[in-house]
């Protein structure tokens, strides 16, 4: 049975075993974003868990021959998401009062 990324919203399978060593598993964790869906809390990873390739970026992977497996170097950590990042979005009721000043603004004045 083929292994499918855990990364939330991504459908890829097959991929790299979260890290044995406690911390650095830690921080792939946080990386990632996943939430238990019981406890709310940080995601825990099972054995047959993996990340996809689309993930990391090339630096995270060790030189190898031609037609060689890629591999992961020790400190690699999960980096590119499909994430929004909310914190610099207009929200709706921004979106929609710049939207009537620009209408104003194009609109002749008229005199009464």
């Amino acid at each position: 049975m083929p292994q499918y990324c855990c990364v939330p919203g991504c459908k890829n399978s097959g991929g790299h075993k979260f890290p044995t060593e406690i911390a650095l598993q830690k921080i792939w964790r946080i990386a990632i974003r996943r939430v238990d869906t019981v406890t709310k809390g940080l995601w825990q990873p099972g054995k047959s868990d993996v990340v996809c390739h689309r993930h990391f970026i090339t630096s995270d992977y060790k030189n190898t021959l031609l037609g060689e497996r890629s591999r992961l170097k020790a400190d690699a950590v999960p980096s590119v998401f499909p994430f929004k990042d909310t914190s610099m979005e207009e929200s709706p009721r921004q979106k929609r009062l710049k939207t009537r000043e620009n209408r104003s603004a194009l609109q002749p004045e008229q005199d009464s």
